[in-house]
């Protein structure tokens, strides 16, 4: 990688390859975080179960079969029906905690992994913490108009209790893509935000606000942006296949091979998928700072 010249995405891919350690420190960080958060949620779901056990019991509910989904969403529609006070009573509690949990966790963990891929770069996790926080709470709002659109699709697709699964399905996909789009557009800012937090050495104001047009990169930084969201999103993809196959071997939702071959394959995906991510944020690093060094030669190279 030259002084006046940006890597091309395949190298960048090569590099992250060569240097396992961004990896390792891109996972050390999700799951210093995703190890007690899944804890908090397996013990709150073991108190809701406490709470809940009886009353489904009381109600009949029967086991769910993959080969009758219609009598599977009216026992999903039943137990929903019954956790749904709990869950809310625990949600409102736990999901913000989880927010900030996260927040904290990605500002340092980014910083960190920036600063092992270009050691020059300054120590701001206070700063990637806030940009953070605000992505959070743009995708919870994001995933409440969501969940508001799949509510409104599901009852004025239903007539005299009767669903219309085919007007309900296509609501449900012309919705689910737009809030996809939205999100696509929105999140940009904040990926892109640090570049200018630690880079350039901006207040979060600034970074922020320079996030909507970076300038003369901005074709090169969308379009890595926009090749690792479809590389990630064809893995999620192959994932979902790959999670779905011992479906087509078991009757029942009681076995546990499923479950144990969901986890094997989540586990993969997420080691794949947090290696993109440690490329996107190398990439954005390579193909910006080419830019700056030809607007300013005195600009030493970071990598």
């Amino acid at each position: 990688m030259n002084r006046h010249g940006a890597a091309s995405f395949a190298e960048v891919v090569a590099l992250c390859w060569r240097r396992p350690g961004l990896l390792a420190s891109e996972l050390a960080w999700r799951w210093i975080y995703g190890i007690p958060a899944l804890a908090a949620v397996a013990v709150a779901c073991y108190h809701i179960y406490q709470l809940t056990s009886g009353t489904l019991q009381a109600a009949g509910v029967g086991q769910i079969s993959f080969g009758d989904p219609y009598r599977s969403a009216a026992i999903v529609a039943v137990v929903a029906q019954i956790l749904r006070p709990v869950l809310r009573e625990i949600a409102l509690w736990l999901l913000p905690v989880l927010g900030i949990g996260w927040a904290i966790a990605a500002g340092v963990g980014r910083n960190i992994v920036f600063r092992c891929y270009a050691p020059g770069l300054p120590w701001r996790p206070a700063a990637l913490t806030c940009v953070q926080a605000i992505r959070v709470i743009g995708l919870a709002v994001t995933l409440a108009l969501w969940w508001g659109s799949m509510r409104w699709s599901a009852a004025v697709s239903t007539v005299a209790g009767v669903p219309n699964l085919l007007v309900y399905f296509g609501l449900v996909a012309i919705f689910t893509l737009g809030f996809l789009v939205i999100w696509s557009l929105f999140s940009w800012v904040f990926s892109i935000a640090p570049l200018f937090l630690l880079v350039e050495g901006k207040s979060l104001a600034l970074s922020l606000r320079r996030s909507f047009w970076p300038g003369s990169a901005t074709g090169r930084l969308v379009g890595v942006n926009l090749a690792v969201a479809l590389i990630r999103f064809g893995l999620a993809v192959f994932a979902t296949v790959l999670s779905l196959l011992p479906l087509a071997f078991v009757s029942s939702a009681q076995s546990l091979a499923p479950y144990l071959w969901l986890g094997a394959v989540t586990v993969l995906y997420m080691v794949v998928s947090g290696f993109f991510q440690v490329v996107r944020l190398a990439a954005f690093v390579e193909f910006w700072k080419p830019a700056q060094v030809l607007q300013d030669p005195a600009s030493p190279p970071l990598t």
